[in-house]
């Protein structure tokens, strides 16, 4: 039974265009916010953030990590806001 060439190859451009669109509509959770709700009108916001960690023996030389963040977060208008995230972080050889 031989398949049309044009029939496969229509096949593949949907598939093709339903996966796309698949991968462009397919959300995840965002991924530096720790309040969902968005900040109020004309409300500006500070939020700083640090982790120090000690790392293992295999991922020397260094041998801490200090990770810091600094969001600025500013309602712009009702139910918007503009955000600035400032992610830092420093090895500590020791």
């Amino acid at each position: 039974m031989r398949v049309n060439y044009i029939q496969y190859c229509r096949f593949l451009i949907i598939i093709l265009i339903i996966i796309g669109i698949y991968g462009i509509a397919h959300a995840e959770r965002p991924m530096f916010t720790d309040d969902p709700n968005v900040s109020p009108h004309r409300v500006f916001t500070l939020e700083l953030g640090n982790h120090f960690d000690i790392l293992r023996s295999s991922q020397r030389p260094a041998r801490f990590i200090n990770w810091f963040d600094l969001n600025f977060v500013y309602g712009f208008a009702v139910n918007y806001e503009i955000t600035v995230h400032i992610p830092a972080s420093a090895f500590i050889q020791g």
